[in-house]
């Protein structure tokens, strides 16, 4: 439309104050911002082709990881900008297969995750004693594990979102427990990332509950928080405020994780 009376507009604007010809400059910069990002989406919510099917081997092979990674995330990102959900999940598979894909994206590979995970905390794995130094690789093994994850997040969903998308998303990234070797469900840690238009949450920190030892005496009460509170801040945030639990496990605590607003 705009470019239809491009001619008259120019005429027009000629004629007008100088005041009056920001405003209308200003009106018609937004009138091409909208055509821009109408554009942008119309390609994402075009019904695509049917993707070759894999076999269940090849879903069950960790070397496709990363490209299986990629597409359930791309997936992800269709679905948003095309307002059909506006809520996602996406779990990487258990930790009993191996990290062998990590080579080809710039890392050691190794074995298997389960041994590294219990690696990293026990002084002997089935029965072979785990030195110093097979420890201290555990754990950068499984540090690059963690940092891929992160930068599978960053490049391959996070900039794959339109920007309206992405200003108004918050992201949830949780690790499936805190330490591999005691298989612990304390002290969990999570990445919270929510865009300037979401702004429910005070961002830009580090917060920690508790002391807590992952090893020795792990199930021991920390002084934590329970993750119910954690997720009854979400649906908060969501405006579900009418929410005070989730999950009705023995001696949950009701009510949202207040801190993090």
């Amino acid at each position: 439309m705009l470019d239809l009376v491009t001619g008259e507009l120019t005429r027009v604007r000629a004629e007008l104050p100088e005041v009056d010809r920001d405003r209308m400059d200003a009106h018609l910069h937004g009138f091409r911002t909208l055509e821009e990002r109408l554009a942008d989406l119309s390609p994402m919510c075009t019904v695509p082709m049917r993707p070759e099917e894999l076999s269940e081997s090849a879903i069950r092979n960790f070397d496709n990881h990363p490209q299986i990674t990629s597409l359930q995330f791309e997936l992800m990102a269709h679905a948003l900008a095309c307002d059909l959900t506006r809520v996602a999940c996406f779990q990487w598979p258990h930790s009993e297969g191996n990290a062998r894909f990590l080579e080809a994206e710039g890392y050691r590979a190794f074995g298997s995750l389960h041994t590294a995970a219990h690696q990293m905390s026990y002084e002997v794995v089935g029965d072979a004693p785990v030195t110093d130094a097979e420890r201290v690789i555990a754990r950068e093994d499984m540090g690059n594990l963690t940092r891929w994850r992160s930068e599978m997040i960053a490049g391959h969903l996070l900039d794959r979102l339109l920007p309206d998308v992405l200003e108004n998303t918050l992201v949830v990234w949780s690790a499936e427990m805190s330490e591999g070797g005691t298989h612990s469900n304390r002290n969990v840690p999570i990445v919270m990332v929510q865009g300037s238009e979401f702004g429910a949450f005070r961002a830009g920190r580090y917060l920690k509950w508790g002391s807590y030892d992952p090893i020795d005496n792990f199930r021991a009460e920390h002084g934590g928080k329970h993750m119910s509170k954690v997720l009854v801040a979400l649906c908060h945030a969501m405006d579900a405020p009418d929410i005070d639990s989730v999950g009705d496990y023995p001696g949950m605590e009701p009510g949202a994780l207040e801190e993090l607003f």
